[in-house]
């Protein structure tokens, strides 16, 4: 065990600080918070777990006794009795350390091709349940007051054809509380409710083709299980009530005047959770932000990580003390910020967002464009950018998986009149009818692109219903199907691409 002392304030203006690492090259991932506000995390490069002290700013590392070098530690849970558990997605084994002894030990999970993945703690019947990515398994460990742990149960997944040929890849896992148990399916885009009691699956939610869930989070006061569709640039939720599958686009990754579409990369949201106060946050792995949404107000603000390519991988929620805090998987720092943080007011450049009226709207492909009203706060105050409001906006959908809107709508300025700005939205001959949203975002300055990041951006969120009308004629109609094909084709092979990123973080 080591301790190292940095001097360091909680909370800077901006929002957003950064704490370094005193280990080079740590490479930061799972991480947690214990009751008395102190950062526990993991270091997969170095094989330690290390907790991070509020009180002193102090860092104290513990070595886990193993043989192998460990590969990708995703989750720290604490238990009811004060027992830190995890788990390397490599071992066949769930790891217990004890913060009052400093001890470790380790469970088997009774064969070597279950290796827990994701995990979730049910303090009611002091369980953790894991997925085992690999092995397309679900099973849980009964916990116990001594510190052992013993695995009780194993739960097959229908195995089926996948991205990778086989199995249902699970990740992502949460519990309701009320003996329901939710899997993210992440190669065969699905979502489903297996009971605790039982085992059995009592629901299965499909997403849309090409969806790649791997975090989850259950919203007991909306009844709605949140999900991140990771190889993509979405997040969502399914109404558990309805069966109603929503996605929402991030803000675009990469911005360079009308030419996004050879500008824009995906951003990769990752994992999810839902605080105490109902707001829905989320991190962007490539897109290297940390993302609040408010379903209320259908408001999504993203926090730019001031290191560059940082890599924000996991986050806990610190709700006893407002908190955020995350790991840099890339950056080798923890970061954190304030749940309730309001846009900063440090800078004048840095206080914009967005708000839409009306909230959701329906368009025929047979009528005229509709319009919507953008009000904007202090969005024309800046140097360097057109004075056309389209200029000034970033806008994104979840009508293609990267968010971009370019080939299916048009978007063009009416009118404006002080701080409010009416825009015209039409539908391209080639949309599928259906249900989408619009994600629109005010840029934060001419320089505003993936090197230069707006410090916090604050989003609105539209819902738009798109209803079909008859083909003009069967040219039409050959040429929409030929060019569905190839973008199935298209978004099948990104997500390949980047669900092997996935695996390798």
């Amino acid at each position: 065990m080591t301790s190292n002392n940095h001097d360091h304030a909680l909370l800077p203006d901006p929002p957003m600080k950064e704490i370094p690492i005193p280990q080079p090259e740590s490479v930061p991932l799972g991480i947690t918070v214990d009751r008395s506000g102190n950062v526990w995390f993991a270091e997969d490069n170095t094989d330690m777990i290390v907790e991070y002290i509020m009180a002193n700013q102090n860092f104290k590392t513990f070595h886990i006794p193993t043989n192998q070098h460990l590969a990708f530690i995703w989750f720290l849970i604490f238990d009811k009795n004060g027992y830190l558990w995890f788990a390397d997605n490599t071992q066949p084994l769930l790891w217990r350390f004890s913060p009052s002894t400093g001890q470790f030990a380790n469970f088997t999970t009774g064969s070597n091709s279950i290796e827990p993945f994701g995990l979730a703690y049910d303090q009611s019947s002091n369980q953790i349940w894991f997925t085992s990515t690999r092995s397309d398994q679900v099973g849980l460990f009964q916990l116990h007051s001594d510190g052992s742990a013993q695995i009780v149960q194993t739960i097959g997944l229908s195995s089926e054809s996948s991205c990778f040929g086989v199995g249902t890849e699970p990740s992502g896992i949460a519990l309701d509380g009320r003996g329901n148990v939710y899997i993210a399916e992440t190669c065969v885009a699905k979502i489903i409710e297996i009971n605790e009691g039982s085992y059995a699956t009592e629901h299965t939610w499909d997403l849309p083709p090409g969806a790649q869930p791997v975090g989850i989070a259950f919203d007991g006061s909306r009844n709605r299980i949140w999900f991140t569709n990771h190889a993509t640039s979405m997040f969502g939720y399914v109404d558990e009530s309805t069966g109603k599958v929503v996605e929402i686009s991030t803000s675009l990754f990469g911005i360079a005047g009308t030419s996004c579409p050879d500008n824009c990369l995906i951003t990769l949201p990752y994992w999810i959770d839902v605080s105490s106060s109902g707001y829905v946050w989320f991190d962007e792995h490539v897109g290297n932000k940390i993302a609040r949404f408010d379903p209320s107000g259908l408001q999504l603000t993203e926090f730019t990580v001031p290191t560059q390519q940082s890599a924000p991988l996991r986050f806990a929620l610190d709700d006893s003390k407002g908190l955020v805090w995350f790991t840099e998987f890339e950056g080798n720092k923890l970061g954190v910020l304030e749940e309730n943080s309001s846009l900063p007011s440090y800078s004048s450049t840095s206080a914009k967002a967005v708000a839409i009226t009306p909230d959701n709207i329906t368009i025929s492909k047979a009528s005229a464009a509709v319009s919507i009203n953008v009000t904007a706060s202090q969005i024309s105050n800046f140097e360097g950018v057109n004075s056309s409001i389209l200029g000034m906006l970033i806008v994104s959908g979840s009508l293609n998986q990267d968010g971009d809107i370019s080939s299916n709508l048009t978007v063009s300025a009416v009118a404006s009149t002080s701080g409010v700005f009416s825009l015209s939205i039409s539908v391209g001959q080639f949309l599928e009818a259906g249900n989408f949203t619009l994600t629109i975002c005010p840029r934060i300055a001419a320089n505003d692109t993936v090197t230069n990041p707006a410090p916090v951006r604050q989003c609105g969120i539209l819902f738009f219903e798109v209803r079909n009308s008859p083909t003009s004629n069967f040219e039409n109609y050959v040429l929409y199907s030929s060019l569905a094909a190839v973008a199935i084709a298209t978004a099948a092979a990104v997500s390949l691409l980047y669900v092997k990123r996935w695996r390798s973080a």
